[in-house]
């Protein structure tokens, strides 16, 4: 099975941020939780929180994240809504022919072409953004305790 490979991470105010890039194309935003905070553990689905097609994404771990103490909320870029970045997935996982192999079968039956032209490709900066636009929300929800 071919796992996803981490675009980016970066901190913001205090929580860490994690971009991760999927075999198929498209990237998806994690943040995570501090053990004290009031969302802590919480079912991801019940959250209040405002991001690219709601939240779809809560555990105590993140695919090659060590963070102690910390939970996992995220969001991911792979919607009816969402486009591929066909370019980047085929510099990142060049050397996985299954994933090569897929790509082609996708590209050959019309879909990314289709998709692309219908959707926009969520960027690295798009889903940077939404992963501060959590933290905001993370942050508001501690002062209005």
């Amino acid at each position: 099975m071919t796992t996803p490979k981490q675009e980016k991470r970066f901190d913001y105010k205090g929580f860490p941020c994690v971009i991760l890039f999927q075999p198929m194309g498209f990237r998806c935003g994690y943040v995570g939780i501090p053990k004290g905070h009031k969302f802590y553990g919480e079912d991801y689905d019940k959250l209040d929180i405002r991001c690219h097609c709601g939240l779809t994404y809560g555990a105590m771990h993140l695919h090659s994240q060590d963070d102690a103490d910390t939970y996992w909320i995220g969001f991911d870029c792979g919607h009816g809504c969402d486009g591929f970045d066909v370019a980047k997935a085929k510099e990142l996982y060049a050397d996985d022919e299954s994933v090569m192999q897929q790509m082609a079968i996708m590209e050959e039956t019309g879909h990314y072409a289709v998709m692309n032209k219908v959707y926009p490709v969520r960027t690295l900066e798009y889903c940077e953004e939404q992963c501060k636009r959590i933290v905001e929300q993370l942050i508001e929800s501690e002062v209005s305790k």
